[in-house]
C-alpha cells in the first residue's frame, strides 16, 4: 500500500512541472444579439359568394334561397393578431365610384418594377407604403402593399397585371357609394369581433325606414378562427337573403373588410352580382259575395263594386293581373264574357278597378296566361307589402259584376284569380 501512496505523488509532481508558465491567451469571445418581426399588414385575399355547401360559385342570388360567402385572409403576424371582420352586402344601382385621392396607372406590370408617370410623383413620398387598387381583375379591389424606392418607380412585391389605382400613403377606401346604412332593401351587415381570443359574429339587415314590416333575411351561421397561430384562414358565413332584395338593373357586391391590432386593414370585393326577381301576393278577401242580383244588372248597379284587400310584395318592377273563367251552379253555366258586355244568354262580366275612383278599370278575361292587366307601376316594396283595399283611400281595389238581361235562375260560384309578376 505505501508503494502505490509514493507512485501517485511522484506523477503528480510531473504533471505540475509540464504546465505552461505564461498567460493564456483567449481563443474564443461572444457579443449580444436580437432581431424584432416587422408587423404585417393583413391581407384580404379574396371574397367570394357560394352556394349553401360552399362548393359551386355563385354569381346571382334569388331572394329566400340560402348562401354562403367566405372570405380568405392572410396575416404573416398571425391570425391572432386579427381583431375584426366587417362584411357589407350591398346594391349599387349605377357604376361603382372610387373615392379620391387617387392616381391611375396604365400598363401591365408584374412582380419587379411598376413605372409611375412622372407628372405624378410629386403625390408620393419616397420610402413610404402605398396601398394599390386592382381595378381590371375578377376583385374589384385587390390590395397589396408597395413602397417608392424612386421619383418615378414603385417596387412590386407581389406579381400584378391591369390597370391600377394608387392611393397616396393612405389605406385604401370603399366605393364612394357604397351604402354604410343595413336596410332589407338594400345593405345587409356582418360583423365578426373578438374579444378575449374569441370570435362571434352579429348581423344586420332591419327593414327600411318607414316599412312596418318584418325583415325576411338570416344568418344561419359562421365559422372563425381557433388556432391563432396559423398565418390563414377562410371566414364563411351562411345568409338568406330577404323578399325584398333589389333587383333591377344595379348590382350587388360583397366588401370584406379585415382589421388587426394595429388598426391596419385591408379589403376586397367580389365581382357584381345579381339579384333574381320575387314576386309575392296575399289575397286577404278570400271571397266576394253578390248575394240574389237581377239580370241585366250593370257595373254600377247595387252591389256593386265589391271591395277586395291584396298585399303585393316585389324586390323589383311589377305588374298585377287578374283571371276568371265560366262560373258553375247546380243546374246551369254562367258564361265569362271578356269583352265586358256579357252579350250573350247566361254570359257575365266582370271589371277590377285600382285607385280611389274606376278610372282605372280593366274587364276581366280568361287565363292567357295570366288575364287581365290592371296596373304595370309596381315598383319595390316594402317588407310588409303594398296594400291595396278598400280602406287605404287612393289603393282602392274593387270587384263589379254585369249580367245577360236573360239569365236562368240558379246559384253560380267560380274563382276569381289575382297575380303578380315581373316587368
Amino acid at each position: 500500500m505505501k508503494k502505490l501512496i509514493i507512485s501517485i505523488v511522484v506523477a503528480f509532481t510531473l504533471m505540475l512541472g509540464l504546465l505552461p508558465t505564461g498567460i493564456l491567451a483567449a481563443t474564443s469571445g461572444s457579443s449580444s444579439g436580437s432581431f424584432s418581426i416587422q408587423h404585417e399588414i393583413p391581407t384580404v385575399n379574396s371574397v367570394a359568394l357560394y352556394d349553401s355547401t360552399g362548393v359551386t360559385p355563385e354569381t346571382s342570388m334569388t331572394p329566400l334561397t340560402q348562401y354562403q360567402f367566405k372570405v380568405d385572409v392572410t396575416d404573416l403576424n398571425s391570425i391572432g393578431n386579427l381583431t375584426s371582420l366587417n362584411i357589407v352586402l350591398f346594391y349599387l344601382s349605377g357604376t361603382p365610384s372610387w373615392p379620391g385621392p387617387q392616381i391611375f396607372l396604365t400598363g401591365t406590370a408584374t412582380s419587379g418594377l411598376l413605372v409611375v408617370p412622372v407628372a405624378n410623383t410629386s403625390s408620393f413620398t419616397v420610402g413610404h407604403p402605398v396601398r394599390i387598387a386592382d381595378t381590371g381583375g375578377t376583385q374589384s379591389e385587390y390590395n397589396t402593399i408597395a413602397s417608392i424606392t424612386a421619383n418615378t418607380s414603385l417596387t412590386m412585391t407581389t406579381a400584378l397585371a391591369h390597370t391600377y389605382t394608387v392611393a397616396n400613403n393612405a389605406a385604401v377606401t370603399d366605393f364612394g357609394n357604397m351604402p354604410t346604412t343595413p336596410d332589407s332593401q338594400n345593405c345587409a351587415m356582418f360583423s365578426w369581433t373578438k374579444s378575449s381570443g374569441v370570435w362571434s359574429a352579429v348581423a344586420s339587415y332591419p327593414p327600411a325606414a318607414g316599412d312596418s314590416g318584418t325583415t325576411t333575411w338570416s344568418f344561419l351561421s359562421y365559422t372563425a378562427p381557433t388556432d391563432n397561430t396559423a398565418s390563414e384562414f377562410v371566414f364563411t358565413g351562411n345568409f338568406i337573403p330577404g323578399k325584398v332584395a333589389t333587383a333591377g338593373v344595379g348590382k350587388w357586391y360583397i366588401r370584406a373588410r379585415v382589421t388587426d391590432t394595429q388598426n391596419y386593414d385591408s379589403r376586397a370585393y367580389t365581382p357584381a352580382i345579381t339579384m333574381n326577381p320575387y314576386d309575392e301576393i296575399d289575397l286577404n278577401t278570400t271571397t266576394l259575395a253578390w248575394g240574389s242580383v237581377v239580370p241585366g244588372m250593370g257595373f254600377g248597379t247595387t252591389p256593386n263594386p265589391k271591395s277586395v284587400t291584396v298585399t303585393y310584395i316585389a324586390n323589383g318592377p311589377y305588374a298585377k293581373y287578374v283571371s276568371s273563367n265560366n262560373w258553375t251552379g247546380y243546374t246551369y253555366t254562367a258564361t265569362l264574357d271578356g269583352t265586358g258586355g256579357a252579350s250573350g244568354t247566361n254570359h257575365f262580366s266582370l271589371q277590377a278597378a285600382i285607385g280611389a275612383t274606376t278610372g282605372y278599370v280593366s274587364t276581366v278575361t280568361g287565363p292567357n296566361p295570366y288575364g287581365t292587366l290592371i296596373d304595370d307601376t309596381g315598383v319595390l316594396t316594402y317588407e310588409a307589402g303594398d296594400n291595396f283595399s278598400g280602406t287605404t283611400g287612393s289603393y282602392l281595389s274593387t270587384m263589379s259584376l254585369a249580367l245577360n238581361a236573360v239569365f236562368n235562375t240558379d246559384t253560380y260560384s267560380g274563382t276569381i284569380i289575382y297575380a303578380i309578376t315581373t316587368r
